[in-house]
């Protein structure tokens, strides 16, 4: 096993063993901008990578960043690879927060890591099957004639900052940051669609924004302004995204665990799928300490 770091080299060396599909999903990690680094299975070519940092100071935190549904691991990951894996983990890093696979979660959870499941809704556009509220919001939206256009990454960015990130608690001017890098970069790699809904007065009333792993579009983060939630926009964003997909391609809306969103997936007809969030804490008494101590600064 060795830890390697993100670079042109490492990249290069990836490159060579796995599948295109794979590969986007690499594209997608060079797009984040947190510090990337790579657990490799040297033997069996399995690839795990994770995001690390120490804002927690006295000792470093291994996380998924918020905008990331879950890292996938790459290859044919042996059950030893993963326990050697939550080994590492559990000498360098303070606290791992991670959202991984139900399958290879169990490993970690042998190794004193708790799991908790996690769930998120798939959907292809030949099994949508709208719940009589969603038709009723769509139909609103449709007697509007309302236009679904492609928006730039500014617009997104300042319009999501408005009618999302601002009522998030404890959101923050670099997360935003992130998001804008993660798009911008995943934008010029076409791996990105961001489309919004315009009212009379060419104003945004709603945004999303979408990512592709392979034959997987993620929905990414989106919302609607007043008007935009009373006439349905969201709807017609999502209706018009899946329209536009092939017949093999799937949305993934990244999982919530708050009932009224979970159901504003499920009214479209999605289908639930499991994964799972491990987290470790080494010093749990210190780590409650220094994050209540980080909320009053």
């Amino acid at each position: 096993m060795q830890i390697i770091q993100r670079n042109s080299s490492t990249f290069k060396l990836l490159e060579k063993q796995f599948s295109k599909d794979e590969l986007q999903y690499l594209t997608t990690l060079d797009a984040l901008s947190s510090p990337i680094s790579f657990i490799y299975d040297t033997q069996h070519g399995a690839v795990f990578p994770f995001c690390s940092n120490n804002k927690l100071k006295l000792f470093k935190q291994v996380y998924t960043p918020w905008f990331v549904q879950e890292f996938k691991i790459l290859g044919y990951a042996r059950p030893i690879f993963l326990k050697h894996s939550a080994h590492y983990f559990k000498k360098n890093y303070g606290k791992v927060n991670l959202r991984i696979s139900t399958k290879d979660a169990s490993v970690f959870k042998q190794e004193g890591f708790s799991v908790t499941p996690r769930t998120t809704y798939c959907l292809q556009y030949v099994n949508l099957n709208l719940s009589n509220n969603h038709k009723r919001s769509l139909k609103k939206s449709q007697d509007q004639n309302f236009r679904v256009q492609t928006l730039a990454t500014y617009e997104v960015v300042d319009f999501l900052r408005v009618n999302l990130f601002e009522r998030i608690p404890n959101f923050d001017e670099d997360q935003i940051a992130d998001f804008s890098h993660f798009i911008t970069k995943l934008e010029s790699s076409n791996q990105l669609k961001i489309l919004g809904v315009r009212g009379g007065v060419n104003e945004v009333l709603a945004a999303a924004v979408f990512y592709k792993e392979g034959k997987v579009w993620h929905y990414l983060k989106g919302s609607a302004n007043q008007e935009g939630r009373d006439l349905g926009a969201m709807h017609l964003i999502i209706v018009r995204f899946l329209e536009g997909l092939n017949a093999d391609e799937i949305l993934d809306f990244n999982g919530s665990e708050v009932p009224g969103v979970a159901k504003f997936y499920e009214g479209f007809g999605a289908i639930k799928q499991h994964y799972a969030e491990i987290n470790y804490l080494k010093y749990p008494r210190l780590t409650n300490l220094l994050v209540k101590l980080k909320s009053y600064v």
